[in-house]
Protein backbone atom coordinates (compact mmCIF):
# COMPACT_ATOMS: atom_id res chain seq x y z
CA UNK A 1 0.00 0.00 0.00
CA UNK A 2 1.25 3.52 -1.06
CA UNK A 3 0.23 5.41 2.15
CA UNK A 4 -1.02 8.89 1.32
CA UNK A 5 -1.14 10.03 5.01
CA UNK A 6 -4.09 10.93 7.05
CA UNK A 7 -7.46 11.50 5.68
CA UNK A 8 -10.58 13.90 6.55
CA UNK A 9 -13.96 13.27 5.07
CA UNK A 10 -16.20 15.81 6.27
CA UNK A 11 -19.78 14.41 5.14
CA UNK A 12 -18.47 11.26 5.62
CA UNK A 13 -21.67 9.04 7.39
CA UNK A 14 -23.16 8.93 3.85
CA UNK A 15 -23.71 8.79 0.45
CA UNK A 16 -20.41 9.73 -1.60
CA UNK A 17 -18.60 10.32 1.38
CA UNK A 18 -18.76 7.01 3.15
CA UNK A 19 -18.31 5.24 0.13
CA UNK A 20 -14.60 7.24 -0.28
CA UNK A 21 -13.94 6.54 3.52
CA UNK A 22 -14.58 2.67 2.91
CA UNK A 23 -12.15 3.15 -0.42
CA UNK A 24 -9.55 4.94 1.40
CA UNK A 25 -9.34 2.26 4.30
CA UNK A 26 -6.73 0.86 1.80
CA UNK A 27 -4.91 3.72 1.09
CA UNK A 28 -4.29 5.82 3.95
CA UNK A 29 -2.77 5.52 7.06
CA UNK A 30 -6.05 7.36 9.37
CA UNK A 31 -9.34 8.06 7.73
CA UNK A 32 -11.44 9.95 9.55
CA UNK A 33 -14.87 10.95 9.31
CA UNK A 34 -17.05 14.26 10.43
CA UNK A 35 -20.65 13.98 10.72
CA UNK A 36 -23.90 14.78 13.11
CA UNK A 37 -23.97 11.35 13.95
CA UNK A 38 -21.98 7.72 13.60
CA UNK A 39 -23.62 4.79 11.52
CA UNK A 40 -23.10 1.51 12.21
CA UNK A 41 -20.77 0.77 9.43
CA UNK A 42 -18.61 3.14 11.03
CA UNK A 43 -18.21 1.77 13.76
CA UNK A 44 -17.96 -1.69 12.28
CA UNK A 45 -14.99 -0.47 10.10
CA UNK A 46 -13.42 0.39 13.09
CA UNK A 47 -13.26 4.00 11.15
CA UNK A 48 -12.32 7.32 13.11
CA UNK A 49 -15.19 9.55 13.93
CA UNK A 50 -16.14 12.90 15.36
CA UNK A 51 -19.57 13.86 15.72
CA UNK A 52 -19.61 17.35 14.66
CA UNK A 53 -22.27 19.99 13.12
CA UNK A 54 -20.69 21.25 9.73
CA UNK A 55 -22.55 24.98 9.94
CA UNK A 56 -20.55 25.15 13.84
CA UNK A 57 -17.87 27.30 11.91
CA UNK A 58 -16.56 28.01 15.21
CA UNK A 59 -15.35 24.71 15.62
CA UNK A 60 -13.68 24.34 12.23
CA UNK A 61 -10.14 25.20 12.65
CA UNK A 62 -9.89 23.47 16.22
CA UNK A 63 -10.80 20.61 14.82
CA UNK A 64 -8.30 20.95 12.05
CA UNK A 65 -5.51 21.55 13.96
CA UNK A 66 -6.52 18.69 16.22
CA UNK A 67 -7.03 16.34 13.03
CA UNK A 68 -4.33 17.97 10.79
CA UNK A 69 -4.85 16.05 7.53
CA UNK A 70 -2.65 15.63 4.99
CA UNK A 71 -6.08 15.36 2.90
CA UNK A 72 -9.64 17.12 3.38
CA UNK A 73 -12.41 15.90 1.18
CA UNK A 74 -15.28 18.33 2.21
CA UNK A 75 -18.97 16.03 0.78
CA UNK A 76 -21.64 18.17 2.30
CA UNK A 77 -24.54 20.15 1.25
CA UNK A 78 -28.50 20.42 1.52
CA UNK A 79 -30.44 20.11 -1.95
CA UNK A 80 -33.87 22.05 -2.60
CA UNK A 81 -35.81 20.54 -5.87
CA UNK A 82 -38.63 22.49 -7.03
CA UNK A 83 -39.99 26.04 -8.01
CA UNK A 84 -38.38 28.94 -5.88
CA UNK A 85 -42.25 29.79 -4.34
CA UNK A 86 -41.87 26.38 -3.13
CA UNK A 87 -40.11 26.99 0.26
CA UNK A 88 -40.11 29.31 2.75
CA UNK A 89 -37.04 31.44 3.78
CA UNK A 90 -35.54 29.63 6.36
CA UNK A 91 -35.39 26.53 3.84
CA UNK A 92 -33.48 29.10 1.55
CA UNK A 93 -30.99 29.94 4.15
CA UNK A 94 -30.48 26.77 5.39
CA UNK A 95 -29.59 25.55 2.29
CA UNK A 96 -27.65 28.45 1.50
CA UNK A 97 -25.54 27.98 4.83
CA UNK A 98 -24.75 24.66 4.54
CA UNK A 99 -24.11 24.47 0.55
CA UNK A 100 -22.33 27.95 0.03
CA UNK A 101 -21.53 30.09 3.23
CA UNK A 102 -20.00 27.11 5.81
CA UNK A 103 -18.17 25.44 2.90
CA UNK A 104 -16.30 28.49 2.32
CA UNK A 105 -14.96 28.74 5.77
CA UNK A 106 -14.02 25.09 5.65
CA UNK A 107 -12.08 26.08 2.72
CA UNK A 108 -10.86 29.18 3.83
CA UNK A 109 -9.27 27.62 7.36
CA UNK A 110 -8.32 24.32 5.73
CA UNK A 111 -5.74 26.51 3.44
CA UNK A 112 -4.52 28.46 6.92
CA UNK A 113 -4.26 25.49 8.79
CA UNK A 114 -3.35 22.46 6.85
CA UNK A 115 -0.01 21.41 6.70
CA UNK A 116 2.07 22.58 3.29
CA UNK A 117 1.70 20.17 0.31
CA UNK A 118 -1.76 19.18 1.50
CA UNK A 119 -4.66 18.61 -0.86
CA UNK A 120 -8.39 19.25 -0.57
CA UNK A 121 -11.03 17.86 -2.13
CA UNK A 122 -14.78 19.73 -2.29
CA UNK A 123 -17.64 17.55 -4.30
CA UNK A 124 -19.12 19.85 -6.71
CA UNK A 125 -22.70 19.59 -9.11
CA UNK A 126 -23.18 19.63 -12.73
CA UNK A 127 -25.86 21.74 -11.53
CA UNK A 128 -23.51 24.64 -10.81
CA UNK A 129 -22.79 24.60 -14.56
CA UNK A 130 -26.05 24.79 -16.44
CA UNK A 131 -29.10 26.60 -15.76
CA UNK A 132 -31.62 24.66 -13.36
CA UNK A 133 -34.71 26.09 -12.64
CA UNK A 134 -35.50 23.17 -10.38
CA UNK A 135 -32.24 23.35 -8.69
CA UNK A 136 -31.54 27.50 -8.14
CA UNK A 137 -31.19 27.60 -4.30
CA UNK A 138 -28.63 24.78 -4.60
CA UNK A 139 -27.29 25.23 -8.03
CA UNK A 140 -26.41 28.75 -7.19
CA UNK A 141 -24.54 28.05 -3.84
CA UNK A 142 -22.71 25.55 -5.27
CA UNK A 143 -21.49 28.33 -8.52
CA UNK A 144 -20.87 30.20 -5.82
CA UNK A 145 -18.46 27.39 -3.76
CA UNK A 146 -16.58 26.86 -7.57
CA UNK A 147 -16.02 30.79 -8.36
CA UNK A 148 -14.77 31.04 -4.88
CA UNK A 149 -12.06 28.05 -5.48
CA UNK A 150 -11.33 29.84 -8.09
CA UNK A 151 -10.41 33.16 -6.50
CA UNK A 152 -8.03 31.21 -3.53
CA UNK A 153 -6.40 29.12 -5.88
CA UNK A 154 -3.06 30.88 -6.25
CA UNK A 155 -3.41 31.53 -1.98
CA UNK A 156 -3.63 28.03 -1.45
CA UNK A 157 -0.50 27.19 -3.88
CA UNK A 158 1.46 29.84 -2.47
CA UNK A 159 1.25 27.16 0.66
CA UNK A 160 1.78 24.03 -1.79
CA UNK A 161 -2.23 22.99 -1.26
CA UNK A 162 -3.84 22.46 -4.38
CA UNK A 163 -7.68 22.19 -4.54
CA UNK A 164 -9.81 19.77 -6.57
CA UNK A 165 -12.92 20.03 -7.82
CA UNK A 166 -15.51 16.88 -8.35
CA UNK A 167 -18.19 16.24 -10.38
CA UNK A 168 -19.07 12.79 -9.67
CA UNK A 169 -22.53 12.88 -11.66
CA UNK A 170 -25.89 11.30 -10.68
CA UNK A 171 -25.53 8.93 -7.39
CA UNK A 172 -27.78 6.33 -5.81
CA UNK A 173 -27.78 7.63 -2.51
CA UNK A 174 -30.24 9.89 -0.32
CA UNK A 175 -29.78 12.79 -1.58
CA UNK A 176 -32.05 13.17 -3.83
CA UNK A 177 -35.33 12.15 -1.99
CA UNK A 178 -33.88 14.58 0.58
CA UNK A 179 -34.20 17.52 -1.40
CA UNK A 180 -37.79 16.75 -2.81
CA UNK A 181 -36.86 14.58 -5.81
CA UNK A 182 -35.74 11.04 -7.22
CA UNK A 183 -33.03 9.53 -8.43
CA UNK A 184 -32.46 9.34 -12.15
CA UNK A 185 -32.51 5.56 -13.38
CA UNK A 186 -29.09 6.11 -14.41
CA UNK A 187 -28.42 6.98 -10.96
CA UNK A 188 -25.23 4.60 -9.75
CA UNK A 189 -23.53 3.59 -7.23
CA UNK A 190 -20.67 6.23 -5.09
CA UNK A 191 -18.80 3.28 -5.24
CA UNK A 192 -18.31 2.64 -8.82
CA UNK A 193 -16.09 6.12 -9.16
CA UNK A 194 -14.56 5.99 -4.92
CA UNK A 195 -11.13 5.17 -6.36
CA UNK A 196 -11.32 6.86 -9.31
CA UNK A 197 -11.88 10.40 -7.07
CA UNK A 198 -9.46 9.18 -5.05
CA UNK A 199 -6.85 8.81 -7.48
CA UNK A 200 -7.52 12.43 -8.70
CA UNK A 201 -7.15 13.77 -5.48
CA UNK A 202 -3.21 12.22 -5.18
CA UNK A 203 -2.77 13.39 -8.37
CA UNK A 204 -3.62 16.85 -7.28
CA UNK A 205 -5.87 17.87 -10.44
CA UNK A 206 -7.84 21.04 -10.66
CA UNK A 207 -10.79 19.00 -11.38
CA UNK A 208 -12.04 15.44 -12.09
CA UNK A 209 -15.15 14.53 -13.71
CA UNK A 210 -16.86 11.10 -13.70
CA UNK A 211 -17.81 9.05 -16.88
CA UNK A 212 -21.66 10.43 -16.14
CA UNK A 213 -20.77 13.94 -16.39
CA UNK A 214 -17.69 13.93 -18.31
CA UNK A 215 -19.11 15.57 -21.97
CA UNK A 216 -21.44 18.45 -20.12
CA UNK A 217 -18.82 19.72 -17.78
CA UNK A 218 -15.93 19.61 -20.30
CA UNK A 219 -17.97 21.94 -22.97
CA UNK A 220 -19.13 24.09 -19.66
CA UNK A 221 -15.44 24.83 -19.18
CA UNK A 222 -15.14 25.67 -23.01
CA UNK A 223 -17.58 27.67 -22.64
CA UNK A 224 -15.99 29.45 -19.30
CA UNK A 225 -12.80 29.90 -20.78
CA UNK A 226 -14.32 31.49 -23.63
CA UNK A 227 -16.47 34.34 -21.75
CA UNK A 228 -13.57 34.87 -19.32
CA UNK A 229 -11.11 36.02 -22.34
CA UNK A 230 -14.42 37.78 -23.76
CA UNK A 231 -14.41 39.64 -20.61
CA UNK A 232 -11.07 40.22 -19.85
CA UNK A 233 -11.18 42.12 -23.59
CA UNK A 234 -13.92 44.03 -22.15
CA UNK A 235 -11.33 45.47 -19.32
CA UNK A 236 -8.69 46.44 -21.65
Amino acid sequence: MIDRGNLLIVGGSRGIGLALAIEALAKYSRVTVIAREEIDKIKELKINFISQDFNDVELIRHTLEIVQPSTLILCVAQGLYGNISDFPNDKVISCVQTTYLSTIIWLKEAILVLPVGSRIAWISSLTAKIKSNNWSFYASAKAGVEHFIRCIRESAKDRGIDITICYPGCLATEFHERSGTQSSKDAIDPSEIANDLLEAIDNRLEFWVSYLDKEAIEKAYQLDEIYQHKFKDSLK
